[in-house]
């Protein structure tokens, strides 16, 4: 079954829990389920998103980048998801704060 001419699916509150599957990642109703992992990159494929809502889910690791995603900064659309991070949330994912250590001398000033 194809659904070529749906507008609009909302699968808010419904238990919903695991990784979004691909056939998935066009909706933009995906709130107050359970779904975990990281959010997966073909949602940065996306080219006609106008409205997103993926918080209060397990979602972790970087928030993407990519076609309508970099308009969506309204850091609700990611609430309540702890392990979330980068732009538009204030928090920073571990490793992009590092400042590299100049090379220890290994020559002997005696």
């Amino acid at each position: 079954m194809q659904l070529q001419l749906l507008d609009i699916m909302d699968l808010s509150r419904n238990m919903l829990d695991g990784v979004i599957p691909v056939e998935l990642c066009t909706l933009s109703g995906l709130r107050d389920n359970k779904f975990i992992s990281s959010i997966p990159p073909s949602m940065s494929n996306i080219t006609s998103l106008s409205h997103l809502d993926l918080s209060h889910n397990n979602f972790s690791g970087k928030i993407l980048k990519g076609n309508q995603l970099q308009t969506l900064n309204d850091p609700s659309i990611y609430a309540d998801n702890l392990q979330l991070c980068e732009d538009p949330l204030p928090e920073k994912c571990p490793g992009n704060d590092e400042q590299v250590q100049p090379p220890m001398s290994t020559s002997n000033k005696d």
